[in-house]
């Protein structure tokens, strides 16, 4: 026998309870499909200032090193002790000599600033004796950003 008024089929739609689930995990997964793009956004921008601080790095080092020159842009410091600044053998704390320096302009560039950059050169061999006309090392370094990220390329160079 069927009671009167209580149906035994279920009705076609959706409950309340069911509408609310739904809606609470298309929430979830919009929530972590935004997390994702957030964080893949940050990643590409991050790896397109380390692209554009290499090739600077990279650019200002080609500007002293060519195949087959030698350089007349670097000059053997005879001071002795700490105050030489591009011999190792004699300061093996010695910074090298600057050849370039300065600021950028960071829009121009397209990182974050303050943008610097320097190229220096050392003479790993030393500059005097059977050193002499040894080798050297050229450095160009590009830093960027408030926590300053650095970009560092090096060569060795006849001397």
């Amino acid at each position: 026998m069927k009671a009167y008024g209580i149906k035994s089929e279920r009705e076609n739609g959706f409950t309340a309870i069911e509408a609310l689930v739904t809606v609470i995990v298309a929430a979830i997964f919009l929530l972590a499909i935004n997390m994702l793009y957030i964080s893949i956004s940050q990643s590409m921008s991050l790896a397109r200032s380390r692209a554009v601080s290499n090739d600077l790095a990279y650019s200002y080092l080609r500007k002293y090193v060519a195949a087959g020159s030698t350089p007349d842009w670097f000059v053997c410091d005879t001071a002795t002790g700490s105050s030489n600044t591009n011999d190792l053998t004699i300061n093996s704390s010695a910074t090298g000599q600057t050849l370039a320096s300065g600021t950028l302009n960071a829009s121009e560039v397209g990182l974050p600033g303050p943008v610097t950059y320097s190229v220096k050169a050392l003479a790993i061999y030393g500059c005097s004796g059977v050193n002499l006309k040894k080798p050297i090392r050229v450095d160009s370094v590009v830093t960027y950003g408030p926590t300053s990220q650095t970009a560092r390329h090096s060569t060795i160079v006849g001397y």
